[in-house]
Parts: C-alpha cells; structure tokens; sequence
C-alpha cells in the first residue's frame, strides 16, 4: 500500500499537522522540516511532490487559471499552454473560475500552497484586482510571477498579454455601418470583463457614426441569451444587426436566430468574436474576429519564463492583433425600390 501522511508523521515523530505545515510551505521550524523530509523519503510518500514543495523546487510546474473551460477560446488557449510546457518538461495545473472571484481566490491561495513556479491567469471581472493587488506588498521580488491574459485590472503591476478589445470592437461596428446596418445590437457577457472591454468599443463606434445602438449585459444561464435576444427585438424591430461578443454567446445566438427563423443576412445581419470551426457552417459563415490564440499562449508562457528569470525585469504589456473575418452573416443589407 501507498504510505500515507500518518506514516510520515509517526516516523518523523511529529504530528500529521506538522507534516501538513511542512508540505504546504508553512512556517515549521527546520529541524521539524528537515525531520519530515527525510520520513517523507523514507517511507516513500508521493516523494517527488513532497520533497519538491520542502526543497522549494517548483520549476516544473505552473498554474493555468481560466475564466470559462465551456469557452472554446479558453478551451484552445489551455491546450495550447500545456503543448508548449510539455517541450520545457514541465507540468500545468488547470483551474476554472467560472467567472467567480470567491473561486478565483481560492485557486489563487491553491497555487501558493501547490509552490508552482509561476501562474498564468485570466481574471474574473469584480473582485480579481483586490485579489491580485494583495500581493502588492512584494512587487519587487515576486514570489509567485503571474501573467494576466486576455483581461487585465486597471493597475499595471503584473505582465499582462491581450488583444485590443476596444479596437476589435470597433472595426466590427465600422464593417456592419459599411454594409448598411444602421440600427446595431451588442450581446455581451455580465461576468466578462473582456465584455465589458468590446462593449465599451461597441458605445464607442456607436457614438462616432451616429448609429441607433443598444448593449444588453448577459448572465451565464441555458436560455438568457433567447430571452434577451427576444425582447430586445420586441422592443425594437429595426434592429438590422447583432454582435456578440464570444464564441459562447454566438453560439446560443445563432441558435435561437435560426430556431426564430430570422434570416441572416436579410432580416439580421450576425458577427462575433471568436473563429470556431462551427461557424463556417451557418448562414453561409459567421463574420468574426479571430484572435491568434496561439500567440497568446506563446506570448504569455514565455513572459512568464522571462520574469522567473528576472524578477525585477519591468512590467511588460503585450497587445497582439486581431483579424476580421468577413463571411455571408454580414452581406450588405438589401435594398427596395418605390
């Protein structure tokens, strides 16, 4: 049988909460650390973990914390973060928030406790920048280095790599103007703090041509995205376009679009954010944009290399571009004559 906690305890002499200090990196003194490590060795407890969190050895393993694994682009930045550590032969630790700070919190304290070399983390919308900033106290020499991804907090005191959300934002809202839309709906997420980002984008380019524009804050929920896609067209039937703002929301979107049988492009022009494959498959494909997941992942992974190899390095932010891709959901609107 697997030795056990007891076991290294009653050869260490210690109690099994001495053991439990020692593991997790808590205060003990080093006498009790050096009488744990060694029972630890003796009797063959998870050997390599234990005695790696005693010794502070942690390079080979780092955390991944991520707002939403239903996602697809979280989906695909996971697996590319693990595809790249692999080559370093290291190991990732995967968490979902949910979009949860409480969650978010508690991976946080998980990570500290795990002793991973460094944490790549997308933070949830509002209470993730009291839970990053509480490590303010150590800025020059971070124990734990973090880089932020695809959202950040207004204060700049960790790495951070994303796209231009705002500016993504906007270049859908030119694209549909340049097709004829005139009256423009946003679907965005109520949780997402990208949302929130590509929703003020949408206000922004709403405002600057002089459109009729409405932004509907959506919570996670099976039908939230029909009902508020319902009565937002009840509300207004000249709406001539939606955006929404992930590849989740799209999803739902176009289901119920089709389910309502409103025609795309004729009766409601449809983009996203996002390229999943699935969407070159409907309304003779979805107008998206694409953000370069991949580079995402490798920019981040080697950021945070980078500032375990030099802590005191500045505090670096990386925008990558986005591409718009423009497919049969945004043809331009037809026209009738008198």
């Amino acid at each position: 049988m697997a030795a056990t906690i007891k076991d290294v305890a009653k050869l260490a002499g210690v109690s099994v909460a001495t053991v439990s200090r020692a593991i997790s990196g808590k205060v003990v003194s080093h006498e009790l650390k050096s009488k744990v490590e060694e029972a630890i060795l003796a009797s063959g407890y998870r050997p390599n973990l234990a005695a790696r969190r005693l010794r502070g050895h942690s390079n080979d393993m780092i955390g991944l914390i991520i707002a939403d694994i239903r996602n697809p682009f979280f989906t695909r930045f996971a697996r590319a973060i693990d595809d790249i550590a692999k080559t370093r032969n290291q190991h990732v630790i995967l968490c979902n928030t949910d979009e949860n700070p409480e969650q978010e919190k508690a991976y946080l304290d998980l990570m500290e406790e795990e002793n991973v070399a460094g944490i790549i983390l997308a933070p949830t919308l509002l209470t993730s920048r009291k839970h990053i900033t509480r490590r303010k106290t150590r800025p020059a020499k971070l124990q734990r280095p973090l880089v932020l991804v695809d959202r950040k907090p207004d204060e700049m005191i960790y790495d951070s790599v994303l796209i231009d959300n705002l500016a993504a934002a906007k270049k859908l809202v030119h694209h549909l103007y340049e097709n004829g839309r005139k009256h423009i709906l946003c679907l965005y997420g109520a949780d997402s703090r990208t949302g929130f980002e590509r929703q003020k984008g949408f206000d922004e380019a709403i405002g600057a041509l002089h459109l009729s524009g409405e932004s509907v804050a959506v919570k996670h929920g099976k039908d939230n995205v029909a009902k508020s896609l319902k009565n937002a067209l009840a509300n207004n039937p000249e709406i001539d376009a939606l955006i929404v703002t992930n590849g989740v929301l799209a999803l739902k979107a176009a289901a119920f679009l089709n389910k309502a049988g409103i025609v795309v492009p004729d009766q409601l022009a449809l983009a996203a954010f996002d390229d999943e494959a699935w969407m070159e498959l409907v309304f003779n494909g979805i107008t998206t944009i694409a953000q370069p997941v991949g580079d995402i992942a490798r920019e981040a992974y080697h950021c945070l290399m980078e500032r375990l190899e030099n802590p005191l390095k500045p505090v670096r932010q990386t925008v990558l571009k986005s591409k718009l891709i423009v497919r049969g959901s945004t043809l331009k609107a037809r026209t009738t004559t008198q």
